[in-house]
């Protein structure tokens, strides 16, 4: 999975740079504001789409871990840690969605803000609403990264505590094994 996520990550980290280098280049121009505007929206839902990739990650390993605590009659403290991890991920992607979707609210909202109903645009108006589209981008660019190396450091935890729980499956396993071979010899 880290790979997975390495590879989902930097393809939305080129996906948000590049939106935002539109959009700076357009800088509230008619001619590039569909680009920036198509391919902003795509980078939102790809956002949106790979923070809730890696959240139904820890979702499905919590499960794998359950099952394998609760086969091998492992210490709960298993589960416990991935339950952690899972809830811990789940507050950061949720920052990342939020701070995505509401970046792409305040652009869209963009196209309609300092039109009158004559149709007259208010540029006062207009400059003021790029203006927080544009802090919003930029607080967005701040918080993706962040979150998502806290999300890939969890990834990791979650693969180490999954190759524990399994490990430990195995082991009962075998001694299961082992014990109903000898108990076959003993008959």
């Amino acid at each position: 999975m880290k790979q997975v996520f390495l590879g989902l990550a930097l393809a939305d980290l080129i996906l948000l740079t590049t939106a935002a280098a539109l959009g700076w280049i357009t800088n509230g121009s008619e001619r590039l504001f569909v680009f920036h505007f198509g391919l902003g929206l795509f980078t939102t839902i790809y956002t949106v789409f790979m923070h809730m990739v890696v959240y139904v990650y820890f979702i499905v390993c919590g499960k794998i871990v359950g099952e394998a605590v609760e086969r091998a009659d492992l210490d709960h403290s298993l589960e416990k840690r991935a339950a952690t991890l899972k809830t811990r991920t789940f507050r950061f992607a949720l920052l990342g969605i939020l701070t995505a979707i509401a970046t792409a609210i305040l652009g869209a909202r963009i196209a309609s803000v300092g039109i009158s109903p004559e149709g007259d645009p208010d540029a006062a108006r207009r400059a003021a609403a790029l203006t927080v589209h544009m802090v919003c981008a930029i607080v967005m660019l701040i918080v993706q990264p962040i979150v998502m190396t806290i999300e890939y450091h969890n990834v990791e935890s979650q693969v180490e505590l999954n190759a524990e729980a399994l490990a430990a499956l195995d082991a009962a396993r075998e001694s299961r094994r082992a014990g109903a071979r000898d108990q076959e010899s003993v008959n």
